[in-house]
């Protein structure tokens, strides 16, 4: 997929800034940030509905033993999840 995209951006880029440099030079990049944000935007829904996802999920909690017995079940459900990261 990174090959491909590389291949796709040069196409792309290649033909995009030629055009628009009469007009407005910076154009191209001005593209290639707004592609950057959108794909930002996508990694960090993603990262905030998985993380809610395993913190929802009660099948890979563990018991915690700590200096209290009063472990809560989110507290359980965090430290599962940093274990496994």
């Amino acid at each position: 997929m990174d090959s491909v995209a590389v291949m796709v951006a040069s196409l792309i880029f290649n033909q995009l800034y030629p055009v628009t440099l009469d007009f407005f030079p910076g154009f191209s990049f001005l593209v290639a940030a707004g592609l950057s944000v959108v794909a930002a935007a996508i990694m960090l829904w993603l990262h905030f509905d998985l993380k809610g996802l395993v913190l929802g999920d009660s099948t890979i909690t563990k018991n915690v033993k700590g200096d209290t017995n009063d472990i809560s079940k989110e507290d359980n459900q965090v430290e599962t999840v940093t274990t496994h990261i």
